[in-house]
């Protein structure tokens, strides 16, 4: 089971052919490339996942404790996986950067609504379900029960600009595949 991406980086030329790589696989092999003419193809094997540090929803449960966030409401049922969600390079010029699948819409108001997708091998059947909410704003509603391979989930907020705040955000496994084509987005570290 191979995980695909393509599709068209938005917000960023690129002066020549990036190498992508993940900070999640630990051996730092080439996972993909972002080509001058702004396409990004990006290719994930079983053999490269398990190279990936790995994730469990239980670790996840107790991040989000040890940050003083309200837990009561968030259930898991506890499963190891690792995931594609930012892929790193680094600019000519030295910039560290990384590329997301999301899209990017501006409202009338001024605000823009971000759609992020992220996909997760997991190794079993698993879950993140209910609310969480933190100090310092953040708070998000969990939808998400992977299933053996790969699962595409997708969360999506809304951004002000002016206050630089954002409203919470929601995460739901859309389905279990193995491609993406679509929007990614380009940012700095």
């Amino acid at each position: 089971m191979t995980f695909t991406g393509s599709g068209t980086v938005k917000n960023y030329t690129p002066d020549t052919e990036y190498t992508l790589t993940s900070a999640d696989d630990l051996s730092k092999g080439k996972l993909g490339t972002l080509k001058a003419d702004k396409t990004v193809t990006v290719t994930v094997t079983p053999d490269m996942i398990s190279k990936f540090g790995m994730y469990t929803t239980q670790g996840f449960y107790d991040g989000m404790k040890a940050l003083n966030c309200d837990v009561s409401k968030l259930q898991i049922v506890n499963v190891e996986y690792g995931r594609i969600s930012d892929l790193n390079f680094t600019t000519t010029g030295g910039t560290k950067s990384f590329i997301e699948m999301s899209v990017q819409t501006p409202n009338a108001d001024g605000t823009v609504k971000i759609k992020k997708t992220t996909f997760s091998y997991s190794k079993g059947n698993g879950s993140i379900k209910g609310s969480v909410s933190c100090p310092g704003g953040f708070s998000g509603i969990y939808n998400m029960v992977m299933k053996p391979g790969w699962n595409e989930s997708v969360s999506f907020h809304t951004y002000n600009p002016a206050t630089k705040t954002a409203s919470p955000y929601t995460y739901d496994i859309v389905s279990q595949k193995t491609t993406y084509s679509g929007d990614w987005n380009a940012f700095s570290r």
